[in-house]
Order: C-alpha cells, then sequence, then structure tokens
C-alpha cells in the first residue's frame, strides 16, 4: 500500500495530468480520491497512461457544492514515473486529488456517503448500512471546507491530507476484523461530504 500521485490546485479548469511518483506493481488496485470546490454536477473520469479503467464507487456532494468521490481500478498494469494519471471533472474553483495503491483487492463491494454543515462536532457515513466481511478493506475519504481538520477514529489508518487555505480531502483506510456494520467516522467542526467503499 501506498500514495503513488497527489495534488491539489486552485485552478478554475476541468482537468488535470499527475505523474506517477512511485512505481505501480501489476495486478495491484489504483484508489482514487477527489475533491472539487463549488463543482457543477456532471461526470468525472480518471485514465491513466497504459489505459486502465477507473469507475466511481462513492460520490458525495454537500450543500455548497464540494464534491467528494472515490474512483478504483483492479488489476492494474504496471507503470514507472514516466507514467501519468488524468482526471477530467466538470468546472471547479479547486481540486484535491490522491491516488493510492492496494494490492490484494478485486472489487469494490458496498459503499455508503453523507455530507454535514459546519459547526458540528464530527461526521459519519453511518445513516446508510454499510455490511462488511472479516478481512475487507475499507477506503474513506472526506472533504471538508473551514472548521477543524478531520480525524479519522482510531482504527482508520490515514493517509497523507491534501490541503488548499481552508479546504481539506482527508483520506484513510482500515482492515475489518470481524463482520460488522461499518462507517467512515471521525471528528470535524467543517462543513463536510464523505465516501465509504467496502472493497474484497
Amino acid at each position: 500500500m501506498g500514495r503513488i500521485a497527489s495534488g491539489q490546485e486552485i485552478l478554475a479548469g476541468t482537468d488535470v495530468v499527475l505523474p506517477v511518483l512511485s512505481p505501480v506493481t501489476e495486478g495491484d488496485a489504483l484508489v482514487v480520491s477527489i475533491m472539487l470546490t463549488s463543482s457543477c454536477p456532471g461526470p468525472v473520469a480518471v485514465t491513466d497512461t497504459q489505459g486502465d479503467t477507473f469507475r466511481i464507487v462513492g460520490d458525495e456532494t454537500d450543500a455548497a457544492r464540494h464534491r467528494t468521490l472515490i474512483l478504483a481500478a483492479f488489476g492494474a498494469h504496471p507503470l514507472g514515473t514516466a507514467d501519468s494519471l488524468r482526471a477530467t471533472y466538470p468546472h471547479a474553483s479547486k481540486y484535491h486529488i490522491a491516488v493510492d495503491e492496494f494490492r490484494g483487492i478485486g472489487a469494490a463491494v458496498g459503499y455508503a456517503q453523507a455530507h454535514g454543515e459546519t459547526g458540528g462536532t464530527a461526521f459519519s457515513t453511518g445513516s446508510t448500512r454499510l455490511d462488511c466481511a472479516a478481512g475487507d478493506l475499507m477506503v474513506g475519504a472526506v472533504g471538508t471546507n473551514t472548521g477543524s481538520a478531520p480525524v479519522f477514529t482510531a482504527e482508520w489508518t490515514p493517509m497523507p491530507m491534501l490541503q488548499l487555505s481552508s479546504y481539506r480531502l482527508t483520506t484513510a483506510y482500515r482492515v475489518v476484523p470481524a463482520a460488522q456494520t461499518c462507517a467512515a467516522t471521525g471528528t470535524t467542526t467543517a462543513q463536510w461530504a464523505a465516501a465509504a467503499v467496502v472493497f474484497r
């Protein structure tokens, strides 16, 4: 597991190209987390220079039109530092994009998503039932604006946060120890949109 590409920028555009920063092993999965600020509705797509197919597995927009997505490609081709990924999306004032590599997963088997307003104390996707089996991998992404930085609860392993001024994309993962109902949960006082995906 590791982060192979990331970027964030104030850019009123509709696409971005991110270079691969570390090699990707053939057959691994690539999970892309995206936060788009003040975005318009419409399709979001990710491609890479080796032709891997990414599909949206989580997608949530808050009341201020800040959109948080998770996309995934399974059985990836080997990628090197000469390769890149390209994301296309509707107009947005800012983007945050993180690409993480995982081994041993081949499908997204469930998802939950939710959003909340500033001034609260926590975020959670628990309003939607999400069943997990022992050994499943969960990936959570939460995009926030203003307020405190999101902090996932203790069972989650955080990845590096991406930040532009008060806007943040925070991702984390966990391996589920036993069959249970799952959620991405944590603390924040910010306006937030969160997605949680179960991989197997």
